[in-house]
């Protein structure tokens, strides 16, 4: 458990670091770790977490479109219908959100891939109206 805890402590020193400009080199490879982070980590505490730290990267950071870049790559899609279609939960809503920083911020390329998956997303959490 404690080396759960420290790998979170860990990442979330290193989201501090993304938003500068000068982490550009290793932007893609960390957007990974968030990424893989969100789709398959052990504990709930730390999917959502990667959620909300991937969320500051897109809406915060520099480049966002090397995130967009790196989610096309990788085959999180699947996962992330699979997370909003289970239970109504922290992990559904941070999905919905990354989500929607991705379709925003990632690039044209990534929002054309999430279009038709945000309809659903929307239609999983309700109207917010």
């Amino acid at each position: 458990h404690l080396a759960m805890e420290c790998h979170q402590a860990l990442t979330f020193a290193i989201v501090k670091l993304c938003t500068r400009l000068d982490f550009g080199p290793v932007r893609a490879e960390f957007s990974y770790y968030l990424l893989t982070l969100m789709c398959s980590a052990p504990l709930l505490a730390m999917r959502t977490s990667a959620c909300e730290n991937l969320t500051t990267v897109l809406t915060q950071g520099y480049d966002a479109n090397v995130v967009g870049a790196t989610f096309l790559k990788t085959p999180c899609l699947i996962s992330f219908r699979q997370m909003v279609a289970g239970p109504l939960d922290e992990l559904a809503i941070g999905t919905v959100r990354v989500m929607q920083a991705l379709g925003q911020f990632g690039g044209y390329d990534c929002h054309v891939h999430l279009l038709p998956n945000l309809e659903g997303s929307m239609a999983a959490l309700g109207d917010p109206n």
